[in-house]
This record gives C-alpha cells, sequence and structure tokens, in this order.
C-alpha cells in the first residue's frame, strides 16, 4: 500500500468568507420554508407555487456553491 499524495497548502492562506457569514442562508432556507408552508397551507399547486419552486431551486444552487467554493466533491474526480 502506498502513501497517500500530500496536498500543498499555502498556511497563510485567508479563509474564504461566506455570504453573511453563513448566518444569512439560515435565515433565507426559514423565509422559504415559512413562504412555502403559508402558501400550501392557503393555497392549491398552480403557476405561482411553480415559480416558488424554481426561486427555491435556485437559491438552493445558489446555497450549494457558496458552501462548497464551487468545487467538485473529491470522491466524483477519481479517474
Amino acid at each position: 500500500m502506498s502513501k497517500p499524495p500530500v496536498i500543498d497548502h499555502d498556511p497563510d492562506e485567508r479563509p474564504r468568507k461566506q455570504f453573511g457569514d453563513g448566518w444569512l442562508w439560515w435565515a433565507c432556507w426559514l423565509m422559504v420554508a415559512l413562504i412555502w408552508t403559508g402558501y400550501l397551507y392557503f393555497h392549491g399547486i398552480d403557476w405561482y407555487s411553480v415559480v416558488v419552486g424554481a426561486v427555491t431551486g435556485g437559491m438552493f444552487i445558489a446555497w450549494s456553491i457558496d458552501i462548497t467554493g464551487n468545487r467538485v466533491i473529491g470522491s466524483s474526480t477519481k479517474k
């Protein structure tokens, strides 16, 4: 069994700042959950709910890009 590869890392690298340092994402997801709960309680599914779903999906994509730094998970990059 061979040694795992050594990853060169800059010890002086500044940590990546996330959107609102993370708390803002919690507030956004709480707001989305409240909007969905209220909307589905008072209305059925129609075009407006499809638009809200698209906005929710877009927010999920933005969140995942922000959290991962737009990097692919390491296990999926193996050749």
